[in-house]
């Protein structure tokens, strides 16, 4: 098991005897200030989270400790006394301290570091001596809006496994590739880009692009924007918003061996979550059909759009690869709004037998739940049939 996840698993699993004695809970008690009475030097794991604590004022000594949520607080400052004698430290959370703009430079001795969360927090630059968390296998800094860079990670993190960039302001460019290149044993990348251009060259460096689980595009202005399913072959969500974007267009050949094709079927075989707003420019997005295995779409504000899946698209693609021919067999959570143009979702949800050529009645099979808002255009008819099917599927449970 992976040793980050060995501690999550302490945490949630010691609950009697001498481990309970090890561990302090103090969480969601609207707490302002970190308690006197915790005694720092025999504890292992500590949670603090939840509060509303603001400053830290104590310099503890806890050769023992392994885990700190501090997660879900006021922080500000976290002076640098604070982390001096805490070289056991394995685990550390501070996400969702929004007003946290600055860590000290003495985080930076935390050497036994494998875990840091510092996601949904003010901070604008890493510390300048992260050579010193040489074992860190985690960094999360997903939604860090004031993130400037991330300069020197590739050299002084070079155990890194997991790293969280999505929704934060560093965008993926020329000399975030080249940071990212340096991480030779990085598995997951979650991140933002804004360049056609950019996204190109990560699908190029298939050992990096095969790490990126969590995809957000936006801002972006592109005649085509291309999606490899080699490439792209560990993509869980897409994000795209914002954006002005003509075409859509899957490819399955390697971008590194260009005359070697996937061997397997070519989709995204991971790809559960999607979430499109704001896209202008395609009229139909029957490109979701490389996506069997979708869970949840949620498509607004997208001006052009006339369809989900365009039959005669569908049926071409349906004939190359057959195992395509139903889609959405897996979606459970469907939702469309603010879609001015929007006539079709799919030729079986227009209750008319003739078109389940391309959408037998398996199609839509999981759904669980659709919310519509807005789409004038959208026939009566097929909502009501998707609301119909949405029965029998709770029926035959």
């Amino acid at each position: 098991m992976h040793d980050v996840l060995r501690e999550m698993a302490l945490w949630i699993g010691s609950t009697s005897g001498k481990e309970e004695e090890k561990q302090c809970v103090t969480s969601g008690v609207k707490l302002s200030r970190i308690p006197d009475d915790i005694n720092w030097s025999v504890l292992r794991r500590i949670s603090l989270m939840s509060n509303r604590i603001e400053e830290i004022s104590c310099c503890p000594k806890c050769p023992n400790l392994s885990t700190l949520f501090l997660q879900d607080n006021m922080l500000k400052v976290i002076p640098g006394e604070f982390f001096q004698f805490m070289r056991a430290l394995v685990v550390l959370d501070l996400s969702r301290n929004f007003g946290l703009r600055e860590l000290s430079e003495e985080i930076c001795s935390l050497t036994s570091l494998q875990y840091l969360n510092l996601s949904r927090t003010g901070i604008h630059s890493l510390p300048v001596h992260l050579k010193g968390l040489r074992k860190l296998i985690s960094l999360d800094l997903e939604y860090c809006f004031g993130l400037e860079s991330i300069d020197g990670i590739g050299t002084s993190l070079p155990n890194l496994q997991v790293l969280k960039l999505f929704h934060s302001s560093v965008f993926i460019d020329a000399r975030s590739i080249e940071e990212l290149q340096l991480l030779e044993h990085l598995k997951i990348l979650t991140g933002t880009v804004k360049d056609a251009l950019m996204l190109e060259s990560i699908q190029r460096v298939e050992r990096l692009a095969s790490c990126v689980q969590r995809l957000w595009i936006i801002n972006m202005s592109a005649e085509v924007l291309t999606l490899n399913t080699v490439a792209l072959g560990g993509l869980r969500e897409l994000y795209i918003m914002y954006s002005e974007i003509s075409e859509i267009k899957i490819e399955w050949k390697s971008k590194e061996k260009e005359d070697l094709l996937c061997d397997s079927s070519p989709c995204f075989k991971h790809l559960s979550h999607i979430v499109i707003v704001n896209l202008q420019g395609p009229k139909e997005l029957t490109w979701l059909l490389f996506a069997p295995n979708l869970k949840h779409i949620s498509v607004g504000r997208s001006r052009r759009l006339k369809e989900i899946i365009n039959k005669k698209k569908g049926m071409s693609i349906s004939n190359v690869h057959p195992d395509m021919t139903v889609p959405f067999r897996k979606l459970e959570t469907l939702s469309l709004w603010r879609l001015s143009k929007l006539k079709r979702i799919c030729s079986s949800c227009c209750s008319i037998p003739e078109n389940f050529i391309l959408c037998p009645p398996p199609a839509l099979q999981s759904l669980r739940h659709f919310f519509v808002e807005d789409c004038p255009k959208l026939p009566k008819a097929a909502t009501k049939s998707i609301r119909d099917t949405i029965k029998n599927n709770e029926d035959d449970e």
